[in-house]
């Protein structure tokens, strides 16, 4: 660090007058750099084989940007950035590693700068830049000592912001079914529109190789942190916790603890206290959860039609409704909008409570294509029982009005609408090819 440091002083020193500078769009990034017109700003033939991209110093601002806010956009927090994050572009050859991260004390909190080459692999520059983005987060409350983020936690954000394609897609890998390719997960050729989950590739990965166990994911040592178990099975913990029952809550509360801590298990143990007692609870759920992945049989895997057909009788759930005071009741078929909108507060609650296992069981036996629209509603089911258990509370930004549950419950109908009217379309997509499997033309 100490050699980063002098080498980082010498560059500016003699390159004063001829440095730019470049800021991002919302001002947090600072790109500086030196013309020089010996660089080759493309990757050759054999650094493009290695995975290397070439970085220019717009193309920095903006990955940097749009890594951001993957990032806030998997928390589900808002921009709130303290302190700058400088990246200095070196095409200076002294300098060996591809990206070296400087913090930086100030009087109050902390400061990073960024000694970049402008040739990098491209999961090592989207990996280092969630890692110094994270940082700049968890260091906020500017503790004494700064506090590092797992290297789980880096690397299973990294892998959803790259499966999830949030990022410039340019890095990225971009995780679609090719249109009439042999899908060996379906046998059969399968539309562009169906896009596959994030954790796709690791759950394929853990079908024919053994996970990590919970406490070799938190305790893995450097070597251990390169292997393809420890990237699919962070990868694969982080989207799983995010997914559960007030999991985005108890993972920013384990970002906002690490600091008060002086090891992040305890911050892990805390924030999660109410899901996972203790060590043991996490190792069996762990345990759980990989044992439905290793175990995975194709034929237990209910068809497109099937799971569609469940997905929607789980949005309209049968209910027992009397239309006359005097007549008993019927069993009637109730649209969730409804239930959110018009039931009471506890058989809300109760049928919120239900439609989330039911979602979670229908995720666990649903064909692979389905399950991004069915974490789509999950998604929203977390997003409105957030909301509700913030009703009456003052908003933590100054000018907002107090939270109130009629404005709640209209927008979250709102956005059902939206997921109901993508999973017509699916539906309707998926009709028009069975009718053309079948014979049948369609105008």
């Amino acid at each position: 660090m100490f050699r980063a440091i002098l080498l980082m002083a010498g560059f500016a020193l003699s390159h004063v007058a001829l440095t730019e500078t470049l800021q991002s769009r919302s001002g947090q990034f600072l790109v500086s750099w030196v013309k020089d017109f010996a660089y080759t700003p493309r990757p050759n033939a054999l650094e493009r084989s290695q995975g290397m991209v070439a970085l220019t110093p717009e193309l920095i601002a903006l990955t940097a940007e749009q890594t951001k806010d993957a990032v806030l956009q998997a928390l589900g927090v808002r921009d709130t950035w303290r302190h700058k994050i400088r990246i200095t572009l070196s095409t200076r050859q002294g300098v060996q590693a591809p990206f070296i991260a400087i913090p930086m004390r100030y009087s109050d909190g902390w400061g990073y700068r960024v000694l970049l080459k402008p040739k990098i692999e491209e999961d090592a520059w989207i990996k280092h830049l969630i890692h110094v983005i994270l940082l700049e987060i968890v260091n906020r409350p500017s503790p004494e000592k700064m506090c590092d983020p797992p290297a789980w936690l880096v690397e299973g954000m990294r892998a959803y912001v790259v499966h999830s394609a949030i990022v410039d897609p340019s890095l990225t890998v971009e995780d679609m079914v090719v249109v009439g390719a042999e899908n060996r997960q379906l046998g059969n050729p399968v539309p562009s529109f169906l896009k596959r989950e994030s954790t796709f590739q690791a759950k394929a990965f853990f079908r024919s190789n053994s996970p990590l166990s919970a406490a070799q994911l938190f305790q893995a040592d450097v070597a251990t942190q390169t292997t393809p178990g420890f990237r699919h099975g962070a990868h694969l913990m982080f989207r799983e916790l995010c997914l559960m029952p007030q999991g985005k809550v108890s993972m920013i509360r384990f970002i906002e603890m690490m600091p008060r801590f002086l090891n992040w298990q305890t911050a892990f143990h805390k924030s999660h206290q109410d899901t996972f007692p203790n060590m043991l609870g996490l190792e069996k759920w762990w345990a759980v959860l990989t044992a439905s992945i290793t175990q995975y049989n194709e034929g237990r895997r209910w068809n497109m039609k099937r799971s569609l057909d469940e997905l929607g009788r789980i949005l309209n759930p049968p209910a027992k409704i009397a239309t006359d005071p005097g007549t008993l009741p019927q069993w009637q078929t109730v649209p969730f909008k409804e239930v959110i909108a018009s039931w009471g507060a506890e058989e809300r609650s109760l049928q919120i409570k239900h439609f989330t296992r039911q979602l979670e069981i229908l995720k666990a036996n649903s064909l692979f294509e389905v399950v991004p629209v069915i974490e789509g509603y999950l998604e929203w089911m977390q997003g409105f029982g957030d909301a509700l258990g913030r009703v009456g509370f003052d908003p933590l930004q100054r000018g907002q009005l107090v939270l109130r549950e009629g404005q709640i419950i209209r927008r979250a109908t709102e956005q059902l609408e939206r997921l109901e009217q993508e999973r017509l379309r699916v539906l309707a997509i998926y009709q028009a090819m069975e009718l053309r499997k079948d014979g049948v033309i369609t105008p």
